[in-house]
């Protein structure tokens, strides 16, 4: 994966964010998606691994597709 610090890639490492600043986030996320889909578009998402009160959330804000890479 080019996400691992085993490669060189010459970005910088930056610091996760707070979870109040992600959480703050949740609600910007949901409105860019509700305008999106007001559009007509498919709205597609890759927000990392969530739970299904998210996945409701985002089912409701217009969201048809949602990507990830997680495996178990």
């Amino acid at each position: 994966c080019a996400q691992s610090a085993h490669y060189s890639t010459g970005v910088e490492r930056e610091d996760l964010l707070s979870r109040e600043v992600v959480m703050a986030g949740q609600a910007r996320v949901l409105e860019i998606v509700r305008q999106v889909s007001r559009l007509g578009m498919e709205v597609c998402v890759t927000l990392g691994e969530i739970g299904p009160a998210e996945a409701r959330k985002l089912k409701a804000a217009g969201v048809t597709a949602y990507n990830h890479n997680i495996t178990k």
